[in-house]
């Protein structure tokens, strides 16, 4: 474990989450990712109403950190990278690097949060630390449908990814990387959005 600090506080919400959602069990030994993502929606900071998400943690506007699912359950969440990744999703519809935002007038457009980010940060170098996990990719990289090219979007992956790539030497595949039909970080995502 690389320094000293206190490990984030998490709200455990695995007893009421559905365990259908749970394809299976895997080692955690095997567990070697996290995968950034966004909700595109918003319900608030109370964690019940994230009960049907399919990730493993959710990071509440307010910074809350929420685990939906143990880590070692196999989730249908980040496509390419499910076998092995731990799926986290901040809550919230972000731009795009354009300024747009997915179905903007029915969904919210939100902007990340100064707490959002400290909060992801803290689950991000926990995860590493608990898990030994060593890479961190944005789900655009490993999406199968190729439909998710904001998934999670620039200033999630600028504020939390390349932070973690920096930080805590994290790797994200380098330049150009995806798996499968996912798609590559735009450079533009590897710095703070004007």
């Amino acid at each position: 474990m690389s320094g000293m600090y206190l490990p984030p506080d998490i709200v455990d919400m695995t007893a009421k989450t559905p365990r259908a959602y749970r394809v299976r069990n895997r080692m955690s030994v095997r567990i070697d990712t996290v995968v950034l993502h966004q909700t595109s929606f918003s319900r608030g900071n109370l964690p019940d109403l994230y009960l049907s998400v399919h990730a493993h943690f959710v990071v509440l506007p307010n910074g809350n950190l929420v685990q939906l699912h143990p880590v070692e359950a196999y989730l249908v969440a980040s496509s390419a990278f499910n076998e092995d990744a731990v799926a986290v999703e901040f809550v919230g519809n972000f731009p795009d690097e354009r300024g747009h935002y997915w179905r903007g007038d029915t969904e919210g457009r939100h902007v990340l949060s100064a707490d959002q980010i400290s909060g992801g940060c803290d689950l991000i170098r926990y995860l590493r630390d608990t898990y030994g996990i060593s890479f961190i990719f944005a789900h655009r990289q490993g999406e199968t449908e190729n439909a998710r090219g904001n998934c999670p979007g620039p200033d999630i992956w600028y504020n939390v990814g390349e932070w973690a790539v920096r930080e805590l030497a994290m790797c994200d595949g380098g330049k150009g990387y995806k798996e499968g039909n996912g798609s590559p970080i735009p450079d533009s995502w590897r710095r703070p959005r004007s």
